[in-house]
């Protein structure tokens, strides 16, 4: 078996080898989502081919290369490897790519999964195991089991922890409520290292038993602008999160997802794990990938994947939203479109033209209501390039009063739909693949903090929208639910 050379750029090349077919396709596409895509429509063009012995499905990162094969035998997989060509540092993309190279496979029926040895390290950490396989192919060294676990790249350490959790929530979802006058909860603050800064959130790590109106007095309870629930998975993820605000449940919250996995790594990490990984997050908006930064133990930084933003005009005047917001008609930025952004909430975006007059915004807050309402929107956002922080690109202020909250501090989903408007609108300078936008927030509320957008971009078009933050415990005890 001879390893595709892939300096050489096929589209849909059959090759003849022995009687049978060999079908090569390449795809350039820096997107998972779009990779996801056409493999989906590859599988549908060789179902009805005869004789066909490999398929090679490569993926081109700028002047990376992966490749996943694919051997077939009898129209069903039987074989799967991936190959991660030198010089594939993205640890991020490396994970992505390997789990959806390991569904495909596994989707298809695939028992086996080969790894050169220049990769095996990156894997052992991650807690796959070796078995033995007389048929791998020279290029390669090791051969682990295709086993559905694996899919997320946890540590091995991590997926333990997180299915013992979930077992246990599970067995215990029915006893919990009974034996017990208390759960546990932690307040962090996300978007800063300094405690009572950036913007807090409720954690409860352990919901099983609990009603949504019982979750929905704890967070009014708790007052914070969310509180998150996590409880075992019901679909395909590993984890499930539950997004509450003092009013109402949310589909998604990209501060208090940041808190949630900060939260659960204080409470399961040991001293000695370094390992990064990914966990799929099961929303009311789907399964959300997010990246966990881990050194000695501790969690540096969490990274959520937010669902790509959509964009949508209103049918409101310039001048109703400058009354609700108390600000005169020069004071907003001429000429930009007033525009809804959707990122798992929906924002509508109003720009000023500088940071004196957004930190005077005194709004009317009965009127954004009343727009809130009549939009169906969720948060009214207002924002400036005038920053404090030389490196910061935008200074912004949130406002969901529909939610129950007038004032969100750091807003990390308000800070991704205003980094996906000010791209759509060229109002920053954009760099490809990946745009790095630095927001900053809470100045107005005595919570600052700095929220990195990380948007990847293909043609032009959002391919992918990511939150990353740090975040600090603050608070850590016992809320009743009976007396």
């Amino acid at each position: 078996m001879k390893k595709i050379d892939v300096s050489r750029w096929h589209v849909n090349c059959v090759k003849s080898e022995n009687g049978a077919s060999q079908v090569i396709k390449i795809v350039k596409t820096n997107s998972t989502a779009e990779l996801h895509d056409m493999c989906i429509k590859f599988d549908q063009e060789i179902r009805d081919m005869d004789k066909v012995s490999q398929v090679w499905l490569a993926y081109e990162n700028n002047d990376v290369v992966g490749c996943v094969a694919v051997k077939l035998i009898n129209q069903k997989f039987d074989l799967a490897w991936l190959i991660v060509e030198d010089g594939y540092e993205d640890v991020f993309l490396k994970q992505e790519l390997y789990g959806l190279a390991l569904d495909y496979a596994i989707a298809n029926g695939a028992k086996k999964l080969y790894i050169n040895k220049k990769d095996w390290d990156f894997y052992e950490k991650r807690g796959f195991r070796e078995i033995t396989d007389d048929e791998m192919p020279a290029e390669f060294r090791y051969c682990v089991p295709c086993e559905k676990r694996n899919v997320s790249c946890f540590p091995k350490s991590m997926v333990l922890k997180l299915k013992q959790n979930t077992d246990q929530l599970k067995k215990n979802r029915r006893q919990i409520m009974i034996e017990k006058d208390s759960i546990p909860i932690k307040i962090v603050d996300v978007f800063t290292t300094k405690p009572f800064e950036g913007n807090p959130a409720g954690v409860v790590l352990d919901s099983s038993g609990l009603t949504k109106n019982q979750m929905q007095k704890i967070a009014r309870e708790i007052n914070l602008s969310n509180t998150t629930f996590v409880s075992s998975p019901k679909k395909n993820g590993d984890v499930n999160v539950r997004f509450f605000t003092p009013k109402k449940e949310i589909d998604m919250c990209g501060h208090s997802t940041i808190a949630t996995f900060f939260a659960w790594g204080e409470e399961n990490l040991t001293h000695d794990e370094d390992c990064s990984s990914i966990v799929r997050m099961e929303t009311n908006v789907g399964v959300l990938p997010v990246y966990i930064e881990i050194t000695d133990g501790k969690i540096d930084f969490v990274t959520v994947t937010l669902p790509n933003p959509k964009f949508s005009r209103v049918p409101i005047t310039e001048d109703r939203l400058v009354k609700a917001l108390n600000l005169s008609k020069n004071s907003i930025i001429p000429k930009l479109p007033i525009e809804i952004v959707y990122d798992g909430l929906f924002f509508l975006e109003i720009g000023v033209k500088d940071r004196e007059t957004l930190l005077k915004v005194d709004p009317r807050f009965n009127d954004l209501l009343k727009i809130s309402s009549e939009l169906k929107i969720d948060s009214i956002q207002v924002f400036t390039l005038d920053t404090i922080h030389p490196d910061s690109t935008v200074h912004s202020r949130t406002f969901f009063p529909i939610l129950g909250v007038n004032e969100d501090p750091v807003c990390g989903t308000g800070n991704a739909a205003l980094a996906s408007y000010l791209i759509k609108n060229r109002l920053i300078e954009i760099t490809k693949p990946t745009t790095r936008i630095v927001g900053e927030q809470g100045y107005s509320l005595l919570r600052p903090g700095i929220v990195t957008i990380l948007v990847d971009l293909i043609h032009d078009k959002i391919e992918r929208l990511r939150v990353r933050g740090k975040a600090v415990s603050v608070l850590s005890g016992n809320i009743l639910i009976r007396r």
